[in-house]
């Protein structure tokens, strides 16, 4: 039990910057595994090359697989950590590999490659409501849609939607290749819409993206610091029903989180 606390504790004092490693080496091996099996599923592969995806994928499924069992170790309430990452569950269990006939083989990898996608999609989700930054995207891409059919209006030098949208996102991205340039007034009016939007969009999604992941491990910080706080108050509740060993490791415990305090005071004096 104090154990668990202590490895907590360690987590909790480790900088930021090795949290959004772990989260950066996830995302990467679940991109990983979402290209072996799509490879797997969609192309011929000799036995040699099968053996080889097989090796990284059940790699990646031992790494995935020992990141779940020590988060469950972790977790105070282990059903209620089993039903939310009931994805990140089916991910680690190579039912595919049990159920050798080809139907349930390829329904089963179908299914890893969506549980393993969560780990793609969840931070997504995060990302975009950082600063309601699905608003600015979603109205940047109705532009984009709408800024096509007006070049087309425009321009008679464009006559398909193909060569329109291109030139609009490639506008709107400020990248403009000049492969095709508006000659009428409408058609730079249009043009210059585009390109306002695009710097204001581009700006959003770099802070978009700083601030995301300046505040993505400090919620975790707090809510683990406040499950250990809840933690001490319990045993001193019940102080005298603890062992002497159980007392010297809630000293531990109470030592180490005011060492923290202390750390952090010290740095925001140096700051």
């Amino acid at each position: 039990m104090y154990l668990k606390e202590q490895i907590r504790l360690k987590i909790s004092k480790l900088p930021s910057k090795y949290k959004n490693v772990y989260d950066i080496i996830s995302v990467i091996l679940a991109i990983v595994v979402i290209i072996t099996l799509t490879i797997e599923m969609n192309y011929n592969l000799t036995d040699e090359q099968l053996m080889s995806l097989h090796l990284i994928d059940k790699a990646i499924l031992i790494i995935f697989a020992i990141d779940y069992f020590f988060r469950l170790y972790l977790a105070n309430r282990k059903l209620k950590f089993i039903k939310e990452n009931i994805f990140d569950l089916l991910a680690i269990i190579p039912l595919d590999y049990l159920f050798m006939s080809f139907r349930l083989a390829r329904l089963f990898r179908i299914l890893r490659v969506i549980s393993i996608s969560k780990r793609l999609w969840l931070p997504l989700l995060e990302l975009l409501r950082t600063n309601k930054l699905h608003y600015v995207l979603s109205i940047t891409t109705a532009l984009v849609l709408f800024g096509s059919l007006g070049i087309m209006y425009f321009e008679d030098s464009i006559d398909s939607f193909g060569d329109a949208l291109w030139w609009s996102i490639v506008t709107t991205t400020t990248v403009g290749y000049g492969d095709i340039s508006p000659a009428s007034t409408g058609g730079r009016i249009v043009a210059a819409i585009l390109m306002f939007m695009g710097i204001g969009t581009i700006g959003m999604l770099t802070g978009s993206i700083a601030t995301f992941f300046i505040n993505r491990t400090k919620p975790k910080d707090l809510s683990l610091h406040d499950e250990i706080i809840e933690l001490i108050k319990d045993k001193l509740d019940n102080l005298d029903r603890l062992s002497p060993n159980e007392m010297r490791e809630l000293k531990d415990i109470i030592i180490t989180l005011i060492d923290k305090h202390l750390i952090l005071h010290k740095n925001d004096k140096e700051i």
